[in-house]
């Protein structure tokens, strides 16, 4: 349902890009998040992979569980990029720099920012491309078990 929520809010985005959003899965997955800051990562996955896709592409969000982590998927049919820049979009500042990218605005935090998010809920993001014009697949690695919660709770208790 989170995620069911974050699309909505890009629907118009959605229409006007003549994109289809495809969300799938099988099971309802819970997961402990800071529902502000995750809210942030889903919203740059998603913008991205607008911006970086040409008109009447869709995206495909899946959902799956799989060695105790909740596995989202993002995958676009964009502009893509070669090998040797996987390891480098998610440093600060860092941008794909092509002519399908050179007029698309953007400061190079968005990805360095979700990684940092993400690693603070003891998840993973990795990227994948097979190149230019074959789109990317961003995946998102959040536990799914109550230790994030109980390490809170505990750190918490600490605190006070």
């Amino acid at each position: 349902s989170f995620l069911q929520t974050t699309i909505a809010h890009h629907q118009k985005l959605f229409e006007d890009k003549e994109c289809e959003i495809k969300l799938n899965f099988n099971e309802q997955i819970k997961v402990i998040i800071d529902g502000r800051a995750m809210r942030m990562v889903f919203n740059n996955l998603i913008a991205n992979a607008l911006r970086y896709s040409h008109s009447g592409t869709a995206l495909v969000i899946e959902v799956k569980q799989g060695g105790g982590f909740c596995i989202i998927d993002f995958i676009d049919q964009g502009f893509g990029f070669d090998k040797k820049e996987v390891n480098k979009v998610f440093k600060k500042f860092y941008r794909v720099q092509n002519q399908e990218t050179q007029n698309i605005e953007g400061a190079g935090l968005g990805l360095y920012i979700s990684r940092q998010i993400i690693k603070s809920h003891k998840g993973k993001i990795n990227v994948f491309s097979e190149g230019r014009g074959k789109g990317t697949r961003f995946m998102v690695s959040l536990p799914v078990d109550n230790s994030f919660a109980e390490e809170n709770q505990k750190s918490a208790s600490e605190v006070n």
